[in-house]
């Protein structure tokens, strides 16, 4: 793990706009396993601020998943789960019923705000 996040600290000669964003989240990532959490919060904000939903709507709202799940674990639990209530059920946005199957988002599961989220969201998909 730490020689692959020594490696995504160096850009590709010739990389895109959307890969540099893609890179810095993917290195966020590992930087919160390896427990380095205050860069892992900074590169997961830089994404954030950076890249916003007007500029790309998928290709941010995949990056900005990623970077909001990086805060959680690294501690800002209230970021992630403001993004979660802001997005869940939206066109484009989080499924509660992917959310639920998804292993990423198990550490949330003992969170009563994000489980009555997700109750809340299931609930209303229920004929």
């Amino acid at each position: 793990l730490e020689d692959i996040a020594a490696r995504l600290h160096t850009p590709e000669a010739d990389e895109s706009d959307f890969s540099r964003y893609a890179r810095l989240v993917s290195l966020a990532q590992a930087q919160v396993w390896l427990g380095e959490t205050q860069a892992a919060r900074d590169n997961a904000r830089t994404v954030i601020d950076e890249f916003p939903m007007s500029r790309d709507r998928i290709d941010a709202m995949s990056l900005h998943t990623q970077a909001h799940l990086v805060l959680g674990r690294a501690g800002d639990r209230d970021a992630l789960l403001d993004f979660v209530e802001r997005w869940l059920g939206q066109p484009n946005g989080l499924s509660a019923p992917l959310l639920k199957l998804d292993p990423h988002w198990d550490f949330l599961l003992d969170d009563a705000r994000y489980t009555a989220m997700l109750d809340q969201a299931l609930s209303r998909q229920r004929p």
